[in-house]
């Protein structure tokens, strides 16, 4: 049983992590995520991930461009 806080902040670190691999930048993941402001933003995501956002959006993009030179 997580609270109905914790669900909310689930799905918005859930739909930050999908803006952030896509390269949106952080200000605009904050915003479109629901969170209040950038620093408060910056400090959850840290706290529930172990990363920084900018952080996990370097590891995305890393990640898929080893995926494209594994097509080619």
């Amino acid at each position: 049983g997580n609270t109905l806080h914790k669900d909310i902040i689930e799905l918005r670190l859930s739909r930050a992590k999908y803006l952030l691999a896509r390269g949106f930048n952080l200000s605009t993941v904050a915003q479109k995520s629901g969170f209040s402001s950038a620093g408060y933003f910056h400090s959850v995501f840290k706290k529930h991930t172990g990363l920084n956002p900018a952080e996990y959006a370097r590891r995305c993009q890393a990640h898929d461009a080893r995926r494209k030179d594994d097509l080619t």
